[in-house]
């Protein structure tokens, strides 16, 4: 992470094939480019954080020797110690629960500490860190903030949040990452397995994780999502419970697990825990989305409604959401602002069939079955296992005049849902109309 080659080229400025030796810093890049090109980056007798280092180099010098900072904050997010580090020369000086320093020049992979305890160049380069350290502006925690007394009470109501888990911020065990080096190898692994699609070695490679560091809330995440692609929904539900119990502050975890919860039913959970997520992180459109299609599964039309304006302030061109809109809007027997919502998602993402769909739905609604045809076609044609744009298309046939092939959509329709439960209603709905129909033509003279 911090050895990191640097290749400069600056035509007039720098003579080819030159390598500098002495490490310098990230802050410097800017300046030193800025001089190279003649433009100084701030008015003489500001203050940089950076060194330009274009004058050294021009002349075809080693930079002077500086002391050197570096820091990472990223295992907070396991829950382990931060790290602080310093370099002299050959020396670097690492604060962590157990304090390392090692000499770069012999030991250029850092595998032999030589801290002594009482050494002056210890305690030296520690007291410069430490200065250093009280010098520089601290950049906010990577972990979410504190939550506030309604959400906590939400959550342990629910049963997430226990003496151990007080505030919304991450436990720390505080372990020092030196000492968990294997187990982030091993993470990357089984990530990078999770990526290339083989959910299944993931499962394998993140439950000895788990196990070995049962606090850590980014091990059992993964954990969660490994199962959730590996088809083990009630595993994937177990662990995004514990994971969000052992960190309620992170947004991302509450809101996959808001939507494991909504997979398996647990419609009231998932809309407490995503009525929670988005108190502490309010900005996150797909988590205003999933609020919303929560709320119109309870009824509560208007309130998903809202939700779905919410997320499309901050997302305005997510169709998903614009299609989710103007269903709401449709339930609300508000058809011309839908119609709009609808082709505002078509006009985004033509090949989605949901909107079509829904703008199909409206027309309809409005008398105007001869216009809903081809949008159920179109959108039949991209999803042509969506039952219900069959049905929809076999009501706008029956309802432009075209009875034959009104009967002949509805016998495809129960043909195509005859074994879903999910459409039983329809499909009695379906039987009745295609007879009905077929009653007609039958008593009907024929014609010559």
């Amino acid at each position: 992470t911090v050895r990191v080659p640097l290749l400069l080229r600056a035509p007039g400025r720098l003579p080819g094939g030159v390598v500098v030796g002495e490490p310098v810093g990230l802050a410097d890049v800017a300046p030193t480019l800025a001089g190279l090109a003649g433009v100084p980056l701030a008015p003489p007798g500001s203050t940089l954080d950076g060194r330009d280092l274009s004058p050294s180099l021009v002349a075809g010098d080693e930079p002077p020797r500086v002391d050197l900072y570096a820091e990472t904050e990223y295992p907070r997010l396991f829950g382990w110690s931060a790290l602080a580090a310093i370099r002299r020369g050959h020396a670097k000086y690492v604060a962590a629960p157990t304090p390392r320093l090692f000499d770069l020049e012999s030991d250029p992979g850092e595998t032999s500490n030589t801290l002594q305890a009482g050494d002056h160049r210890t305690a030296a380069l520690a007291e410069a860190l430490a200065s250093l350290q009280a010098e520089g502006v601290a950049a906010a925690p990577p972990v979410e903030s504190e939550l506030d007394a309604e959400s906590r009470a939400k959550l342990a109501s629910l049963g997430y949040l226990s003496s151990r888990s007080s505030s919304g911020a991450k436990l720390a065990t505080g372990a020092d990452p030196h000492d968990r080096v294997e187990l982030f190898r091993a993470f990357e692994e089984a990530h990078w397995a999770t990526l290339a699609g083989r959910p299944a070695q993931a499962v394998r490679q993140l439950r000895p994780l788990v196990e070995s560091d049962p606090e850590n809330a980014v091990f059992r995440a993964h954990l969660a999502r490994a199962y959730r692609e590996n088809g083990e929904q009630d595993a994937s539900l177990r662990e995004y419970r514990r994971a969000f119990a052992s960190s309620p502050g992170d947004s991302q975890v509450g809101y996959e697990l808001a939507l494991a919860l909504q997979a398996s039913g647990n419609i009231e959970e998932a809309t407490t825990v995503l009525a929670v997520v988005l108190k502490s992180d309010a900005a996150r459109p797909e988590a205003h989305n999933a609020l919303g299609i929560l709320r119109s599964m309870q009824g509560h039309t208007g309130e998903a409604r809202q939700e779905f304006e919410r997320a499309l302030a901050i997302d305005p061109d997510d169709a998903v959401v614009l299609n989710n809109l103007g269903n709401s809007l449709r339930d609300l027997a508000q058809p011309e602002p839908a119609a709009i919502a609808y082709r505002r998602a078509i006009e985004l993402a033509p090949n989605y069939s949901e909107p079509l769909n829904g703008l199909g739905s409206v027309l309809v609604a409005q008398g105007r079955p001869a216009e809903a045809l081809p949008l159920f076609e179109r959108a039949l044609d991209l999803a042509p296992d969506r039952h219900e744009v069959r049905l929809n298309r076999a009501v706008a046939l029956e309802l432009s005049g075209d009875r034959a092939a009104a009967i002949h959509a509805y016998r495809d329709f129960l043909a195509a849902a005859e074994s879903d439960p999910h459409f039983a209603e329809q499909r009695a709905m379906a039987i009745e109309l295609a007879s009905r129909l077929e009653e007609r033509a039958s008593s009907e003279p024929s014609r010559n």
